[in-house]
């Protein structure tokens, strides 16, 4: 163990032997993870992360359930990761005065990571992401496209690591006339990993001016367990102000590192 400490003391956030993930909670409350937080590190990687998200506001009499099937790949070159997410099977329950549902294929994202440091306890990123609007029947005929670009920061120090990302957020249905939404995302928190296998995340989650001057204020811990290449992440976030505080979700995710 004294070892192992020693030798984490002088790694960076990226220098993670296995599967155990890093960086940030791998969860978040937008269709297609727009504007979710990633890591810095570039790995190439499976990933199965099925999600529930719920709704409920009782004043409006409203709610909603979403849960779905999220695939995603990720091919790293160099310092450069290219990925891929599917949702192979969504589901929506609307509880209103009409009610409905959803059973079908969700939305489609496609992103790069392009790190921006030479290495050492300081790791930068660039993320770029597209959401694609292939979920056709569940939103009719709005066909929204969605964009997203973050700059990302991970600094390790021992068992201990912060990190932080800030970004831009966009959206326009294809329709006409087109619905444009423009905002900014942000994620600060930090990671406790004692040993080889374990770790634990607390993040803040902030969006503002996309659909309201505070779309929500949100706290989202995860919890880490990695076996060789294997990574497992159970991650949460709960908003705890603005206009979404009405949401939480939930993501159970499990990948397979190269």
């Amino acid at each position: 163990m004294i070892a192992w400490l020693a030798a984490v003391a002088l790694a960076g956030p990226c220098d993670v032997d296995g599967g155990l993930p890093t960086g940030p909670a791998q969860v978040a409350l937008w269709d297609g993870d727009l504007g979710r937080a990633r890591p810095v590190c570039a790995r190439t990687q499976v990933a199965l992360a099925p999600r529930a998200l719920l709704l409920v506001d009782t004043p409006a009499f409203y709610g909603r359930i979403s849960a779905l099937a999220g695939l995603e790949g990720t091919v790293a070159v160099d310092r450069t990761a290219l990925w891929l997410r599917l949702e192979p099977v969504r589901y929506e329950s609307v509880i209103s005065a009409i009610p409905s549902s959803f059973l079908g294929y969700g939305y489609t994202s496609v992103g790069v990571t392009q790190r921006l440091d030479a290495g050492g306890p300081t790791a930068t990123a660039f993320h770029g992401t597209v959401v694609l609007p292939t979920a056709v029947r569940l939103q009719g005929n709005a066909a929204p496209l969605g964009l997203d670009l973050a700059f990302a920061l991970d600094h390790a120090a021992g068992p201990w690591s912060v990190h932080g990302q800030a970004g831009y957020a966009f959206s326009a249905s294809l329709t006409r006339p087109a619905e444009v939404r423009t905002g900014f995302t942000g994620t600060g928190g930090g990671q406790w990993r004692p040993g080889r296998a374990f770790a634990a995340v607390l993040d803040l989650q902030a969006a503002i001016s996309y659909t309201a001057p505070l779309d929500h204020l949100a706290v989202a811990p995860a919890l880490r367990f990695g076996a060789g290449p294997v990574g497992i992440e159970l991650a949460g976030t709960v908003p705890v102000a603005g206009r979404e505080r009405a949401l939480a979700a939930v993501s159970l995710r499990g990948s397979v590192r190269r």
